[in-house]
């Protein structure tokens, strides 16, 4: 008997060969298009029985085999997304110095929180910035992404675009692997405009979970009987990162000193001054490190965190 594919199938080699396509042959000149795809990719959760599961299923109008998703919905996702990468972590998009035009979007905000929710982006809190994306940022990568709308059909003038329920499906079965795929675009790209380390993690969300152990501390304990940076004695001690975590995104010893809670929280994410950093390589000295470790590297480090994650903000002094 003859093998003829269901509708199905032929639908899921379309987008196969889609993205195929997309992840071998795409010139990225930003990473508009692969966090547009991954906050389309969002929609893998649309299930009419629950939909209350899904964050902005408000913007998501189903009829027949179609679905009509409101660029509210992409919205949400792609700041989120930006929004740690700008402000999180201070990752360049550009060469330009004027950055990508999202950056300049999100450095308009003023009294900026941390990593907003999904849930808080969808809120009326965010609505005029999800309508500034959804004009200025968004229809870019709308009319560039996908010219044989195979994945999406665009609507001229209305900020809305129509995908095929079948997409659903697609995206829930490949989403590990899309993710990932993704995820190495957006890497690979921001590698090139940032030199700053662990980028593969920030871009994936995946936080390393690394810790001091009871004998690192202990050994750190012993060389500071105070605060590091104000010589305050208290009962206990925050272990702080003296070249901040999101920029150098692990926790070893050398980069630890003990902090009272005060400067660690004025510190915050914040660099010393090189005059104290200079105590913590002296510091360092007395201490028996991982063997790649050298003084020229940490400085280098120190040096790198400055031109790339610092900016112009007053260096940490107690």
């Amino acid at each position: 008997m003859e093998y003829t594919k269901s509708a199905e199938h032929t639908k899921e080699d379309r987008y196969l060969l889609r993205f195929n396509t997309f992840f071998n042959s795409e010139k990225l000149s930003s990473t508009y298009k692969p966090v547009f795809v991954k906050s389309l990719i969002a929609i893998s959760d649309y299930d009419e029985q629950n939909l209350h599961r899904l964050i902005g299923h408000n913007w998501i109008k189903r009829k027949n085999d179609k679905l009509k998703v409101d660029l509210n919905f992409i919205a949400i996702g792609y700041i989120r997304c930006f929004w740690e990468l700008y402000f999180k972590f201070r990752l360049k998009q550009s060469h330009s110095p004027q950055d990508a035009n999202i950056n300049r979007i999100l450095r308009t905000l003023k009294d900026v929180p941390k990593t907003p929710t999904l849930s808080s982006l969808a809120g009326e809190e965010f609505s005029s910035l999800r309508q500034e994306v959804i004009r200025n940022s968004i229809p870019e990568v709308l009319i560039h992404l996908d010219r044989q709308q195979d994945l999406y059909e665009r609507v001229l003038h209305e900020d809305y675009i129509i995908v095929d329920y079948s997409i659903v499906h697609f995206f829930a079965r490949y989403k590990a692997i899309l993710i990932a795929a993704l995820n190495f675009m957006i890497t690979r790209y921001l590698e090139k405009i940032n030199f700053v380390p662990r980028i593969a993690e920030k871009v994936s969300g995946i936080i390393p979970r690394t810790y001091l152990t009871n004998e690192e501390k202990e050994t750190i304990l012993k060389l500071h009987d105070s605060c590091f940076y104000c010589t305050a004695k208290t009962p206990n001690y925050y272990m702080d990162h003296v070249v901040p975590f999101n920029f150098i995104y692990q926790t070893e010893v050398f980069n630890i000193v003990p902090a009272c809670v005060n400067c660690n929280s004025r510190k915050s994410d914040r660099l010393p001054t090189q005059e104290i950093f200079n105590k913590v390589k002296e510091r360092n000295r007395k201490m028996t490190l991982r063997a790649d470790y050298t003084e020229d590297w940490y400085q280098k480090l120190y040096e790198s965190c400055m031109a790339s994650y610092h900016g112009a903000r007053v260096y940490f002094s107690p």
